[in-house]
């Protein structure tokens, strides 16, 4: 039985982060090739997203990136979510997904938005799973939101 990944924030360097999307590109739907160039995207989000990353003996199997730098709206966006082929269905990608929402609370995030294919199936049931909803249910891409909020305390109930 293979352990567990060990769970770290911004620990891979770009090379191994654009390893990692090249491995995954297939599994995106589309493929990520073809809507970004990898190297730049890599670029990107080592230079300005948080990358909550899970790593098996030396290899990087995970990583949700997300941007926080929306503080003035208090939003982030999450940009990629890839879990290497025969990684999936271990619950990496719930996991890291948790940690990124976990970051956006202590952060004071009032909301974290992600965009998705319509017809990738496991993504859409990952992100309803972890409490996001689709804004625009009919589209091909749906843009979802997850409310960071804190729930209203009711003194009725006390």
């Amino acid at each position: 039985m293979t352990p567990p990944p060990e769970f770290t924030i911004d620990h891979a360097s770009a090379d191994q982060l654009e390893r990692h999307l090249g491995q995954c590109d297939a599994g995106f739907v589309p493929p990520l090739s073809t809507r970004v160039e990898l190297g730049a995207y890599t670029r990107k989000l080592v230079q300005r997203a948080t990358r909550f990353e899970a790593w098996h003996d030396g290899t990087l199997v995970g990583v949700v990136a997300a941007y926080f730098d929306g503080t003035d709206r208090g939003v982030a966006h999450i940009s990629n979510v890839s879990v290497l082929p025969g990684w999936g269905s271990r619950g990496v990608a719930r996991a890291l997904l948790l940690r990124c929402i976990e970051h956006g609370r202590r952060t004071a995030m009032l909301q974290i938005t992600l965009e998705v294919a319509a017809d990738n199936g496991a993504a859409c049931r990952l992100y309803r799973r972890a409490g996001f909803r689709a804004l625009e249910p009919a589209a091909s891409t749906l843009a979802m939101t997850l409310d960071l909020t804190p729930e209203p305390h009711d003194e009725s109930a006390a």
